[in-house]
């Protein structure tokens, strides 16, 4: 069981390598999840013998795990060389070992001489200690708590060097074999505990690592002279930044008008940091940190500057760390290194706390002169807005008085109009009913009657006078629909029953059947709905065909309200003319044919806009016409339909 904790310790550091390296494709991810992965297939074979409940694996899978086992030293100098410079030969004389050394236990499978196993454990042994002395030095490099992490796993490193020799002392039998069991299994639940630690530390621990270099850090950039430039304290922060971070170039972006320009730089020899723009630098923020260069440019051939400039000096890694600066946008700090490192999340961490520091004191010295500079533009932009608004403000005067006298003017017009229209209807009726009258009066008093060309023109006397004071009428009503208005709740359903009750002889004698669908309640006005339905009604019963009309008056809800349609089975109309029909005055037949004056659907229109709804009509000649309007419902608490049951067959019928 404790074989099992102690392998459990190295799997979980084995999948949060794996899972990271698969997320970012980091090369120094890869090689740790190589380091781990030996130490892992330990806990799957061990796995693999409890099911099977043998004492010992078969040969071929015990070969494979002591090959992955005495490759593990190897795969750790790998990694090693990948975080800091590693002489080529210190990596092959690594792999020699691995190789020399396993041999043997592919030619004498489990029977492998001593001397031999005891040479496999010292090469083990070498190269594992040796990496951990070069991960030691590495961790001395850094600051804060990467060179607490990284000198832990050297720690860890060491110890499973150290596990493994004891482990290979106490191959004899009796007590000393079995302390040296006992102080093997101790080391190696120690080093398994210690790289949890080192590659997965909480974020507390983290904290309190990162704690006192930071604040020695900040001690020393809080130290500076009084009289210290911004580029005195920028290039402070590069050199900091630089023995921090164990970088081979650090460098200070600060924006200057549309792109951001090296303000500080410290490397080992002179270079030239090209300008950037702010879309590379949010493009180059975006990417997982740090950024691998490449020998060659991206799959659409146009790299940033700044990856092309690593790319030319020789960099392997790329970190960008976003500065936020205080009063001038934000900055960048570039970190180039030929090798690539770990623990970027916290070196990142630390470095923008720095560069937030770094920045107040860069500009602590033109605070003041900018302060003053800002409060005399603020005060002149004041005083420009100010007399601006002044401006604004009397023009908006003017022409609130403006509107208020055309508004007057539209009202005094709007009542004159409506004077002049009913005087005018008044006026004009009064003349035409005389007209009808003494017509009528004159054949009544002929004592001989009126011979045939005499009774037509009286006839054509009478109906063009009735067919002036319906217009007359028409436009009168035309006129008055679409004023001022209160829109209140209205059940269709009860003004289609009084449509219906208006209607009853004009229905009964073209033995029309009317049905219809539980209707809802809208919001408009009661006289307008019921000349609109009536109109639409009367339209149907108007333009009828040879069958008995049947007309159809249905509901259903639209995204803005109520759809509201009456559909009958007449004559129908081309739908080239189906914006035509609504214009006053346009008739699609003659007079003699249908009579009306080419209002009523205008009207129609006018009461259904004045709502604010939309009318229009779907038809196909000699098929019959459905026409249909939208108009708002009312509020909730008051739009039930009507309780009127639908009559689902007929809800008015004569024949």
């Amino acid at each position: 069981m404790v074989t099992l904790v102690i392998e459990f310790f190295y799997a979980l550091v084995f999948l949060q390598s794996l899972v990271t390296y698969l997320h970012g494709r980091d090369p120094v991810q890869r090689d740790l999840t190589l380091v781990f992965f030996p130490l892992t297939s330990l806990l799957v074979l061990e796995v693999i013998r409890l099911a099977r409940r043998a004492d010992a694996l078969p040969l071929a899978l015990s070969l494979a795990g002591v090959t992955l086992l005495l490759a593990q030293p190897y795969l750790t100098m790998r990694l090693v060389r990948t975080l800091r410079p590693v002489s080529p030969w210190v990596l092959r004389v690594s792999f020699g070992i691995f190789a020399v050394t396993t041999i043997p236990f592919y030619i004498y499978g489990e029977r492998v001489p001593s001397p031999m196993t005891l040479a496999a454990v010292v090469g083990f042994f070498a190269v594992q200690g040796g990496s951990a002395i070069l991960l030691a030095r590495e961790g001395r490099r850094r600051a804060g708590a990467p060179r607490v992490r990284l000198l832990l796993a050297a720690t860890a490193t060491a110890v499973l060097a150290l596990c493994l020799l004891t482990a290979a002392t106490g191959q004899s039998t009796g007590r000393v074999a079995q302390t040296s069991h006992i102080v093997s299994q101790t080391l190696a639940l120690l080093s398994g505990i210690s790289y949890v630690v080192a590659f997965m530390p909480p974020r507390w621990l983290r904290r309190v690592w990162a704690g006192g270099a930071a604040y020695r850090i900040h001690h020393q950039m809080a130290t500076a002279p009084a009289d210290e430039s911004p580029d005195q304290t920028w290039q402070r922060y590069a050199t900091t930044v630089r023995q921090v971070s164990g970088a081979d170039a650090a460098a200070v972006l600060l924006p200057a008008d549309t792109v951001l320009v090296c303000a500080a730089l410290s490397s080992e020899g002179a270079v030239d940091v090209p300008p950037i723009t702010a879309a590379d630098l949010r493009e180059l923020q975006k990417r997982s940190q740090p950024i691998t260069v490449t020998d060659k440019a991206g799959p659409d051939g146009a790299d940033s500057l700044l990856l092309i400039f690593a790319r030319q000096v020789g960099a392997r890694a790329l970190i960008v760390v976003p500065l936020q600066l205080p009063m001038s946008g934000q900055g960048a700090l570039v970190l180039l290194s030929r090798r690539h490192p770990l623990f970027v999340e916290d070196d990142a961490r630390l470095l923008a706390e720095l560069g937030t520091q770094a920045a107040i004191l860069a500009q602590r010295g033109a605070a003041a002169e900018a302060i003053r500079t800002v409060n005399a533009q603020l005060e002149c932009r004041v005083q420009e807005r100010t007399a601006e608004l002044r401006v604004a403000q009397a023009a908006l005067e003017d022409v609130n008085h403006q509107l208020e006298a055309q508004n007057a003017m539209l009202a005094r017009s709007n009542e004159e109009l409506q004077r002049f229209a009913y005087v005018a209807s008044h006026d004009l009726q009064e003349p035409l009913r005389k007209i009808i009258s003494f017509s009528g009066l004159l054949v009544e008093r002929m004592p001989q009657g009126l011979d045939a060309d005499t009774t037509m023109y009286v006839d054509r006397i009478v109906g063009s006078a009735a067919r002036m004071k319906r217009l007359i009428e028409d436009l009168l009503m035309f006129s008055r629909v679409g004023g001022s208005v209160e829109l209140r709740p209205v059940d269709c359903g009860l003004a289609l029953r009084s449509v219906l009750d208006s209607l009853a002889i004009a229905l009964s004698e073209s033995q029309a059947v009317v049905t219809h669908d539980p209707l809802p309640v809208i919001l408009t006005n009661r006289t307008w709905i019921e000349q609109l339905l009536q109109n639409l009604i009367g339209n149907a019963l108007k333009y009828r065909s040879e069958a008995a009309p049947r007309i159809h008056v249905g509901a259903e809800r639209a995204d803005d309200g109520w759809r509201i349609t009456v559909a009958d089975n007449g004559i129908g109309l081309d739908m080239r003319y189906a914006e035509r029909i609504f214009q006053v005055f346009q008739r699609l037949h003659p007079r003699g044919q249908y009579d009306g004056t080419g209002i009523g659907l205008a009207v129609c229109k006018r009461i259904v806009e004045s709502c604010g709804g939309r009318i229009g009509v779907d038809s196909t000649a000699g098929a019959g016409s459905t026409f249909w309007f939208i108009l708002p419902s009312a509020p909730a608490s008051t739009a039930h339909p009507s309780q009127e049951k639908p009559d689902a067959e007929v809800a008015h019928a004569v024949g």
